[in-house]
């Protein structure tokens, strides 16, 4: 994991709140390092997931989390909490965009963007 991001939404619309940090992915593993390509920012603006984690979870509360493609993105989280010896994600917890909708438009391309033009 190299970045959490998360947007808070309420009745579709951004409050203004919002949780962002760039996680340092080389703390867990010493011996493996970032790809130069994909982690261009230098670890002085980097946070070891631990650092974040409660805050993650404070920010999160107890609503729902809408992500598309949602079981990947918990996969991370949830691996992640269970490094660090922090609560799991309850998967109930979830809503997925993308098997929410792609069963309403089949033989059609289901990535965020090609929901997101026809919604």
């Amino acid at each position: 994991m190299i970045e959490v991001a998360v947007l808070e939404l309420v009745n579709d619309l951004p409050t203004g709140r919002h949780f962002h940090h760039l996680i340092d992915p080389s703390a867990r593993c010493r011996k493996r390092q970032p790809h130069p390509r994909v982690h261009t920012r230098g670890p002085d603006r980097q946070a070891r997931f631990a650092e974040i984690a409660s805050d993650l979870m404070a920010f999160l509360g107890e609503g729902m989390l809408v992500a598309h493609n949602a079981p990947f993105d918990f996969g991370f989280l949830n691996a992640e909490f269970a490094v660090w010896t922090f609560r799991r994600w309850d998967p109930t917890r979830m809503i997925d965009t993308l098997r929410w909708r792609a069963g309403a438009f089949p033989g059609m391309p289901n990535s965020l963007d090609a929901l997101c033009r026809r919604v």
